[in-house]
């Protein structure tokens, strides 16, 4: 249900700044800019991955917030999203298999070990507005601690996490349970 869902990884910092996220979203309602992940405390650190009300992609690896165009998400629709960074010089973001132009300001998660929350981000305990809880669907989120190229993700191999470099976490949501199961390796 994605109510409080969240994982803990060891995201690491400074220099060792290489990620991959990727998820498919279905959104019910972006009028409340939907958070589809964090573990953001309110102030310039952390992670977070949203929707703006406009229909763009918002997210933030510890550095400054980077936007894509306006219009490319629209409710009750499925997306697949899949941000790529070095955190200094590569910013990359695709949706549906579709590069969006986004700024190469540089990035730095800043905040390890902090749980990353599926649908709403940390912000919640530090008494900030609950308005932004996500309302849909997510699957096959993934984590990686390394940059993969837009090209080769769709041929990974999930069912063998074993074999994904950098792999850190892998989440699918396609169950009756409320809690997102990890096959991470």
């Amino acid at each position: 249900d994605l109510n409080y869902d969240y994982f803990t990884l060891d995201l690491g910092s400074g220099t060792d700044c290489n990620y991959t996220i990727s998820l498919y979203v279905y959104a019910e309602d972006i009028s409340n800019q939907p958070i589809l992940l964090g573990n953001h405390n309110g102030s310039s650190t952390g992670l977070f991955l949203k929707i703006e009300t406009n229909g763009s992609i918002a997210f933030r690896i510890g550095g400054p917030t980077q936007s894509s165009e306006v219009g490319l998400i629209s409710e009750n629709e499925w997306y697949h999203i899949l941000v790529n960074t070095d955190c200094y010089a590569v910013n990359e973001l695709w949706i549906n298999g579709i590069a969006q132009a986004i700024e190469n300001d540089p990035m730095d998660l800043g905040t390890p070990n902090r749980n990353v929350y599926l649908g709403n981000s940390n912000d919640l305990l530090f008494g900030l507005s609950s308005s932004q809880f996500f309302k849909g669907k997510m699957d096959e989120i993934s984590i990686h601690h390394v940059v993969h190229a837009y090209e080769g993700f769709s041929a990974m191999n999930f069912n063998d996490p074993s074999s994904i470099e950098g792999l850190l976490g892998y989440y699918t949501c396609n169950t009756t349970d409320t809690t997102a199961n990890s096959i991470s390796k």
